[in-house]
């Protein structure tokens, strides 16, 4: 079985049309969810990339795995998962995708310096060429190959006629829009500021990026969300191509196809654009951590199965292991998804964590500010703390997501037993986490 793994960066499930959203946004991604199974309510367990690409490929929970910053990423680059292994519980730890590896696996990944590679990818994709020409390649190997474009990553990359296609009828695109598409001609990106949410040390910091303050407001909402559609059906149109490949191979029906995300994204639901690496204001907020969850394979999954159960990303890996009759490493945090595909009677647990860096992987040294949740299906605790603050007593929100998706209504001092009950399911990875931190 090969493992076609598309990732695509920031991908919003509430704009699919085979989610439900109203537009055609996605005639071919719909068309392999008819073809497959699909899960409506995956959650990311970060928002932004690195973590949640570390969380898929190794079923554990970032506060585990512990990737979460450049100064991670750089000493796993250095040491390959040294550090982690240092650690008593993971002192034999073998990840899944070197496990794959000595089934002859060809492991091609994304981001192949910083954790790709170190993670047990054999190569980067780009230096493959790019997915259809390492699809051609490896076609007479078993392989997983992942991709992660950037066409729904800020600035959504939708190009005439893609970029105006969804624009509501009789709608002006606002002045302030046009100013916000000329700021990323300028730079090369869209990363925005909105400077009633970013500290002032953020707005002048020299980080990686050549950060540009602009605020975003209601009124350009209707743009922003046009220029993703048209970025979201390009996509669309990318990955047709990548299954039309397969399918001229003759491989289509050997290969397990997986769509998902590394995290959700804002447009403004919560008063910023983007996630926790570009708005520099990260939330573990539904827009930002729901993905959506397709999967095709004939020969083993159903087709047109539409699972509501909460799951989460570090079952992915889990799942495709028990697909292949493998077994995970020990300590693994996943669960396979299979019996809830074949609808067999399990007691699944809907019960995930999260956590996230309030600026992602452009946190600066002295910014401690995290933020933890523990979502089921109906109840979402957010603890928010800085770390690095003695003063800082840390806040919590609780949002009963059934009756207020929105989550605009904080009923952490309306319910406190409920409160209470997830306080505690939360404070031990908390513990746990915040003491590794200050070790560093």
């Amino acid at each position: 079985m090969n493992i076609l793994l598309i990732m695509p960066e920031a991908l919003r499930p509430m704009n699919l049309h085979c989610c439900g959203y109203a537009k055609q946004t996605s005639p071919f991604i719909d068309k392999l969810a008819r073809e497959g199974v699909l899960f409506r309510n995956a959650i990311a367990q970060t928002a932004h990339t690195y973590p949640g690409v570390a969380s898929i490929y190794t079923g554990l929970y970032p506060h585990t795995h512990e990737l979460e910053a450049e100064e991670s990423y750089n000493r796993i680059k250095e040491i390959s998962w040294s550090y982690l292994k240092s650690r008593r519980e993971f002192k034999n730890w073998e990840t899944p995708l070197d496990i794959l590896k000595r089934k002859d696996y060809r492991i091609i990944g994304k981001y192949g310096g910083s954790i790709s590679q170190p993670l047990g990818c054999t190569t980067d994709i780009h230096d493959e060429g790019g997915i259809l020409k390492a699809i051609e390649k490896y076609k007479d190997n078993e392989f997983l190959i992942m991709d992660m474009s950037y066409r729904t990553h800020i600035a959504y990359q939708a190009e005439p006629p893609y970029d105006t296609m969804f624009l509501p009828e009789g709608y002006k695109v606002t002045d302030n829009f046009k100013k916000y598409e000329q700021m990323v001609k300028e730079t090369g990106h869209g990363y925005i500021l909105n400077p009633k949410l970013v500290s002032k040390k953020y707005q002048k910091a020299k980080t990686a990026t050549a950060w540009k303050v602009f605020t975003l407001s209601k009124e350009d909402r209707p743009s922003i969300i046009a220029r993703y559609d048209g970025a979201l059906r390009m996509l669309d149109m990318e990955i047709e191509t990548y299954i039309k490949k397969l399918e001229e191979l003759g491989i289509l029906d050997d290969t397990l196809i997986i769509i998902t995300s590394d995290h959700g994204e804002e447009i403004l639901e919560h008063g910023s654009l983007g996630h926790a690496s570009c708005s520099m204001a990260g939330t573990l907020y539904e827009e930002n951590v729901r993905i959506p969850l397709i999967m095709r394979y004939p020969k083993a999954l159903p087709q047109g199965k539409i699972i509501d159960t909460q799951i989460g990303q570090v079952d992915i890996m889990p799942t495709i292991f028990d697909m292949l009759g493998l077994s995970m490493p020990e300590g693994t945090e996943g669960h396979s998804l299979m019996p809830l595909i074949k609808g067999e009677k399990v007691d699944f647990n809907e019960e995930t964590y999260l956590e996230t860096l309030k600026c992602g992987w452009q946190t600066l040294p002295d910014d401690g500010r995290m933020l933890w949740a523990v979502r089921t299906p109906e109840w979402k605790l957010i603890f928010n703390y800085d770390y690095k603050n003695e003063e800082d007593k840390g806040s919590y929100e609780l949002y009963n997501l059934k009756n207020d998706p929105g989550e605009k209504h904080n009923l952490i001092d309306k319910e406190p037993e409920i409160a209470k009950t997830f306080e505690n399911k939360l404070n031990k990875k908390i513990k746990d986490r915040l003491a590794s931190l200050n070790r560093r």
